[in-house]
């Protein structure tokens, strides 16, 4: 498995750029805002969007998964971000499939996207918590699928891989309330020629 070595790059990407040691306070929010940034500055086409959270998705999984390797007492530490860039260029992807490109877009789907990363509705906390209870060492869950499939389950295979994607993963499906509010606010606010402009 891809493997980084050097400590500063491996917190360098999953801060995404530094960008979650900014605040102590709301290192999500500051994550999320830098993707938004970065999401009005990238040309105007949507795959590019679809591939930039493909591509974070995955660095982060694995990134994140050798933090946590490191750092078994922390599963999902605050200033790890990319699991917000990630969500927020999906989410962004997403809504230039159904909206034009505009900063409304963005700012709503960071707005969103926040409100829900930060309440966790079901089944987002339930996602969340499944994730966060699995011990890479000693849970029995996670030992019995270890069992089944004990050539892929080293110390940096399947076992260590769960941490990281569930870093991930309760974000990016934070992504879908988030899409379906914009969408309802659409209607609503149509009249008023919010979207496009």
């Amino acid at each position: 498995m891809f493997k980084i070595t050097y400590n500063k790059s491996l917190i360098f990407i999953v801060t995404f750029c530094g960008t979650g040691l900014l605040s102590k306070r709301m290192p999500g929010t500051i994550g999320s805002l830098a993707a938004t940034s970065l999401s009005y500055i990238i040309p105007k086409y949507s795959v590019l969007f679809y591939v930039t959270s493909i591509l974070l998705f995955v660095i982060g999984t694995i990134t994140s998964q050798q933090y946590v390797n490191q750092h078994p007492e922390n599963k999902d530490p605050g200033f790890i971000v990319i699991d917000e860039a990630c969500a927020i260029f999906l989410s962004n992807a997403i809504l230039l499939n159904i909206f034009e490109y505009s900063y409304t877009v963005f700012l709503l789907s960071f707005i969103f996207f926040r409100v829900f990363d930060i309440l966790k509705p079901w089944p987002i906390k339930k996602i969340d918590s499944y994730f966060k209870q699995l011990d890479i060492n000693s849970n029995q869950k996670v030992q019995s699928i270890c069992n089944d499939y004990n050539k892929h389950c080293n110390k940096y295979g399947y076992k260590m891989f769960l941490n990281g994607f569930g870093i991930m993963i309760d974000d990016v499906v934070a992504v879908i309330p988030t899409i379906i509010i914009i969408i309802i606010m659409s209607y609503i606010m149509q009249e008023y020629c919010v979207f496009g402009y």
